[in-house]
């Protein structure tokens, strides 16, 4: 009787258990998505009328072949709009899904059909051994896809990829399905040499695309980041244009300060009179380095480090960085000195609190060197003359700002190296010479 069982149950998950795979392998794809309202509702009845729906199939008995592998294909286009029918995303993040999902489902059922063909060789055939040894292997293979490969795609919320991309990726995947289906049926290959070479190839097939989506999701991210840098520059060149107006102000009003004190003088006491002109000096942010929007910037960064009590030196060349676009000259310097006033500014003793800012041409290049105090704790982990990216503390003192800076730097082919010291962060930004920078 038990015996009888088992094998009504290996004949009905042999005729409709791709069901129960696709819809766990989908659910191991999408358990980052978020959930419709009444989703397990909702689940169960997508899984239902997909089960309800082999069993139809398979009541017709169809007697081409073709017919029954096109099942498949039928169940897999279906999952797209299930998938959108219990989660909550658009049509192109379901198909993205539903592909990866086809192609791990069909690497682990080849897993599985080549561990229990193997599982026979050295057990002998029986219902038991082949149902354990098949679902160990599919259990194996979808675990190692959900390792590799569900975690990262799980993250893309909006594929990049066009229509057509996904669609002849998922052709390809559903055609490999069905080929490789016509050809293992036949009984001359079972065991055979041939058999483990179409198994592997299958495998290759579904690695292949899972790959090439993985390598889509790493591009998408790429493409993210660069466009919020971009749009960081963009915001930072439109402040620029503010704060120009608003230096210029400061500069003339301090002008006029000048010139009343000056009138001043002999009609109140000269200690007063020196305060006076010392309260002046401490406003007046006239700069000149041969660029307006070095200027503009250099001055605005010399008041928020007198309000911060940070010593700034400066030595800059304006002219030599002729070559950066202006929007690339504010956000490239602007995030470098925001990063130095942000490490100094920790310094307990306001007497250590300093930077140091050089823009000069060396050896037919062009140096940048910014070099601040900090505190040992916020000194970052180096590889290879850089910051390690997963370190913590990046994030908040050279994270975003750093790829920034990296961002434009390569942009006109130069280079940047980071050095520490016991209480020191060093950037050196190494420029080629460019025309027209004589």
């Amino acid at each position: 009787m038990t015996g009888q069982f088992f094998a009504e149950l290996y004949a009905f998950f042999n005729g409709d258990g791709y069901v129960f795979e696709l819809a766990a392998v989908v659910a191991v794809f999408s358990w980052r998505m978020r959930h419709r309202r009444f989703f397990v509702a909702r689940a169960l009845g997508v899984t239902a009328a997909m089960i309800l729906l082999s069993l139809g199939y398979n009541a017709l008995h169809f007697s081409s072949i073709w017919m029954l592998c096109l099942k498949t294909v039928l169940l897999v286009l279906l999952s797209i709009p299930a998938v959108c029918f219990c989660f909550d995303v658009k049509l192109m993040r379901a198909l993205f899904i539903v592909t990866a999902a086809a192609a791990a489902q069909h690497l682990s059922f080849k897993v599985g059909q080549t561990a229990a063909s193997l599982g026979r060789m050295v057990w002998g055939r029986g219902i038991l051994t082949d149902m354990g040894v098949y679902l160990a292997g599919f259990a194996a293979a979808l675990s190692l896809c959900w390792l590799v490969f569900a975690r990262r795609l799980g993250r893309i919320e909006h594929p990049h990829s066009s229509r057509s991309t996904l669609g002849m990726l998922l052709a390809v995947q559903l055609t490999t399905n069905l080929m490789q289906n016509l050809l293992l049926l036949s009984p001359d290959l079972a065991g055979s040499v041939l058999y483990y070479v179409f198994q592997l190839y299958g495998i290759l097939v579904c690695l292949f695309i899972l790959g090439l989506q993985c390598e889509m999701g790493s591009r998408q991210a790429v493409q993210q980041d660069n466009a919020l840098l971009n749009q960081l520059i963009y915001q930072q060149k439109q402040q620029l244009d503010v704060r120009r107006e608003v230096i210029g102000v400061i500069n003339a009003r301090c002008h006029e300060l000048k010139q009343q004190t000056a009138a001043l003088r002999g009609l109140i006491p000269p200690e007063q009179l020196e305060a006076l002109n010392q309260a002046v000096a401490a406003y007046d942010t006239a700069v000149d380095t041969g660029s307006e929007p070095l200027n503009v910037l250099l001055s605005e960064k010399q008041l928020l480090c007198q309000s911060k009590q940070i010593a700034f030196d400066c030595m800059a060349d304006g002219k030599a960085l002729a070559f950066l676009r202006t929007s690339d000259l504010y956000a490239l310097l602007g995030n470098l000195l925001d990063n130095a006033v942000t490490a100094a500014g920790k310094v307990d003793d306001p007497a250590g609190r300093y930077i140091r800012l050089e823009v000069a041409r060396k050896r037919g290049m062009v140096l940048v060197h910014c070099e601040n105090s900090c505190i040992p704790e916020d000194l970052p982990a180096l590889r290879d003359g850089l910051p390690v990216p997963d370190s913590g503390r990046l994030r908040g003192l050279h994270g975003f700002g750093l790829e920034t800076i990296r961002t434009i730097v390569e942009k006109y082919g130069g280079s940047c190296r980071v050095s520490t010291g016991k209480e020191t962060f060093v950037m050196n930004l190494l420029f080629p010479r460019m025309d027209g920078c004589s």
